[in-house]
């Protein structure tokens, strides 16, 4: 491999490691813990180094990495669970009391449609992408978690 192409190897993985650390780094964190999103990212990016020829023309090497470094967690989880953090009651936002336990109710995967879609805004179509499922199941599956937590939170909405 020549010095150019090299440094286009080099330039093309940064720049997708720029537009994608931190979408992959959001769901895990739901799904994971901070430091176990943290340590599955930095290992589906160090995988897709190694194997960056053919990660760049995947159709959809986001979801890829997702999966692997959602994997990496699960094995990480296994051997020590995680906790959600709770933060100090004097630095918490102003949010419901109970919806970090709420949150915890859910299935990991209606927890993380939940947080991306309404905490980080995504669209059902960024979210179904990066979770290679389908928009019918991202919108199932935030339908049933936001249901959930209204149970458990005991809030009534009027549509």
């Amino acid at each position: 491999m020549s010095d150019e192409e090299d440094g286009e190897r080099v330039e093309s993985f940064r720049s997708f490691v720029a537009a994608t650390q931190k979408r992959l780094w959001l769901p895990l964190c739901v799904e994971a813990g901070a430091d176990q999103a943290d340590d599955a990212v930095a290992e589906a990016l160090g995988y897709a180094w190694q194997h960056w020829d053919r990660v760049a023309v995947m159709a959809n090497p986001e979801g890829y990495l997702y999966r692997v470094a959602q994997r990496y967690a699960r094995r990480q989880r296994a051997r020590q669970p995680v906790e959600l953090p709770r933060p100090e009651p004097s630095r918490a936002p102003e949010v419901e009391p109970g919806l970090v336990d709420a949150l915890a109710a859910l299935s990991a995967k209606q927890r993380v449609v939940v947080f991306v879609v309404e905490g980080c805004g995504w669209t059902l179509a960024e979210t179904a992408e990066l979770l290679d499922i389908s928009v019918s199941t991202v919108r199932n599956h935030l339908a049933r978690g936001m249901a959930h937590l209204r149970d458990l939170l005991e809030v009534d909405v009027d549509v």
